[in-house]
């Protein structure tokens, strides 16, 4: 390929065909349309396994009519062998959240919130979504949850499989620690 002075060309680097990978939908707090994302391990078992280089990927899908199908494209960093890649391709159409606060109240010096997420999901098959609740408080534990939780940092992690063609309502509490005598962020 020649390029000429100030000249920009696009070319194609890389180009598999099979290759496999896994569907995530992530929900967040107040967010309608869950964001879509294609996960992979840069393995030889996921038709892949070579160092990949910066830049752009475009994704595609064979259509009904075997056609190829433009589904979406991101940016990915340097990614060695076996590296796990993550590319967001959109948001959903078919997947809905509402979500909010359903209650709160204060007893002592604890401050606790219940939180809801209602999801519909209009596909022909299940899904999973994963709840992404950013949680910006520093003493704080998850006390309650009617689906399997988990406390990262700062957010909590909830996996949920919604049926196909029905709402699955997600429900968990956030106790807070509000006294004096929470440690500072300094260390006091």
């Amino acid at each position: 390929m020649t390029v000429k002075d100030r000249q920009q060309k696009q070319i194609k680097l890389i180009e598999t065909e099979g290759a496999r990978g896994k569907i995530v939908y992530e929900a967040g707090y107040h967010k309608q349309k869950p964001d879509v994302f294609l996960e992979f391990r840069n393995s030889a078992e996921n038709g892949l396994g070579f160092p990949l280089p910066q830049g752009r990927v475009k994704l595609y899908r064979q259509a009904a009519d075997r056609s190829p199908e433009f589904i979406g494209e991101d940016r990915i960093s340097h990614t060695a062998k076996d590296g796990k890649v993550r590319l967001h391709t959109g948001q959903a159409f078919d997947i809905t959240v509402d979500s909010g606060l359903a209650d709160s109240s204060k007893t002592g010096r604890y401050e606790v919130e219940s939180y809801v997420y209602e999801i519909r999901n209009a596909k022909e098959t299940d899904a999973e979504i994963l709840i992404r609740h950013s949680v910006h408080d520093r003493h704080w534990e998850l006390v309650d949850s009617n689906f399997p939780a988990e406390r990262r940092f700062d957010e909590v992690l909830i996996p949920a499989k919604a049926k196909a063609g029905e709402k699955t309502v997600v429900q968990f509490t956030i106790r807070f620690d509000r006294s004096e005598t929470a440690p500072q962020e300094d260390g006091r």
